[in-house]
């Protein structure tokens, strides 16, 4: 019923059925510890915190999930997709290279983490995400798109260690 809700754009009913869930968790177990219900509960809020608009909200909720079910990297994805919309990359790198730890043949996390890196200004580190998104996800809509920009970057890398020489 939550997805419903979501779904329609019925956020407050959405995240009222999720609570619900949590609640039934607690009554039943008295913990949220190792139970995979309530870890797809706090996601599902996260999602739709996402979708209304409040990040905040989103990552507390994604990071709970996280924390009781910390081997699903769509979770550690979203949780950093939120801080790289928030512009705190470090911590997306973070939760980038922890969705890679999970499934490292998974492509967006590599792909994502090279647009952090890219926003950092670290080509090198960008060039060698994007490179490793292109052979996890060769066939992936946007590897054409990161198969144009990888050249471009190496030109720019080529560029920065000639201004960093010196003639005499």
């Amino acid at each position: 019923m939550g997805n419903c809700y979501r779904e329609l754009g019925e956020y407050d009913k959405a995240i009222e059925k999720y609570t619900k869930i949590l609640d039934k968790v607690i009554e039943d177990k008295g913990t949220y510890e190792g139970d995979e219900s309530a870890a797809k509960a706090f996601a599902s809020i996260g999602e739709t915190y996402i979708k209304k608009g409040d990040l905040e909200e989103a990552s507390a909720s994604l990071q709970q999930a996280m924390a009781l079910f910390p081997e699903d990297e769509a979770l550690a994805f979203n949780v950093g997709e939120i801080f790289f919309t928030q512009r705190e990359i470090d911590k997306a790198i973070e939760y980038y290279r922890l969705a890679i730890k999970i499934n490292e043949k998974w492509g967006p996390p590599h792909r994502q983490m090279g647009y952090a890196y890219l926003n950092k200004g670290n080509y090198r580190a960008a060039v060698d995400s994007f490179k490793k998104f292109i052979e996890v996800a060769p066939d992936d809509p946007r590897a054409t798109e990161i198969r144009g920009l990888i050249p471009k970057l190496e030109e720019l890398i080529k560029e920065e260690r000639l201004s960093g020489i010196i003639v005499l």
